[in-house]
């Protein structure tokens, strides 16, 4: 997806790139709709990564996530009111879930919109 316009799935390290794509994104598709994030299970370390290869040194993950076994990230941007649980924690804007691996690829992905970040260069 984003490799085609030069630039990677986003990488995010920091409480405000975490708001500022969830508002862009959100502001972007005038919509709720979740957006595919650059951070993935790595199999064979079982280890949580950047696409781009930087360093995870911050994540934003919802309730009770990230779940064992799946494989990719996405940034919510949606309210999930159908996800309360005992805490109340129903909002889930910004939060990060994750999708089973199949859903990594693009030839199966259900996920039809990604939040691209361009190298600085």
């Amino acid at each position: 997806m984003c490799q085609n316009d030069g630039a990677n799935l986003a990488s995010i390290h920091s409480p405000e790139e975490n708001s500022y794509i969830a508002n862009s994104t959100y502001m972007y598709l005038q919509q709720e709709r979740n957006v595919w994030i650059g951070i993935y299970l790595d199999n064979s370390t079982l280890t949580w990564k950047w696409t781009d290869g930087s360093f995870v040194d911050y994540t934003n993950w919802g309730f009770e996530r990230p779940f064992p076994g799946d494989g990719c990230g996405i940034l919510v941007n949606s309210q999930w009111p159908n996800y309360c649980n005992t805490t109340n924690f129903c909002n889930w804007f910004g939060l990060w879930d994750t999708q089973s691996s199949y859903d990594c690829t693009l030839s199966n992905s259900k996920i039809v919109y990604a939040a691209c970040k361009m190298s600085p260069n």
